[in-house]
């Protein structure tokens, strides 16, 4: 296992796009109580570069995460929203 700082060294390649991408996305998962234990075990297996993944299960990968995706930004235009409403409020509570 490498150090924190040769990882950090890995992360200021302007090539290591994805390995950044998948640090933050599994160091978010792992806070989600609905990432199991299963789950985690199953994405190590997966990280090994010698362990294919079928094409049917990218596909459903691919379908679960856009519609992950949509969820999240569903969310956050909720959140930008209550923002916004909360704001509003504020200020006509202030004039």
């Amino acid at each position: 296992m490498p150090t924190t700082s040769e990882i950090v060294m890995m992360l200021r390649d302007p090539n290591a796009g994805w390995l950044g991408t998948l640090l933050v996305a599994l160091d978010e998962a792992r806070t989600d109580p609905n990432f199991s234990a299963l789950h985690q075990e199953l994405f190590a297996t997966l990280a090994n570069p010698n362990t294919p993944i079928p094409e049917t299960v990218h596909a459903a990968a691919l379908h679960r995460s856009i519609e992950f995706e949509d969820r999240l930004d569903q969310q956050m235009t909720e959140f930008d929203h209550s923002l916004t409403t909360e704001t509003v409020e504020q200020v006509v509570r202030y004039d």
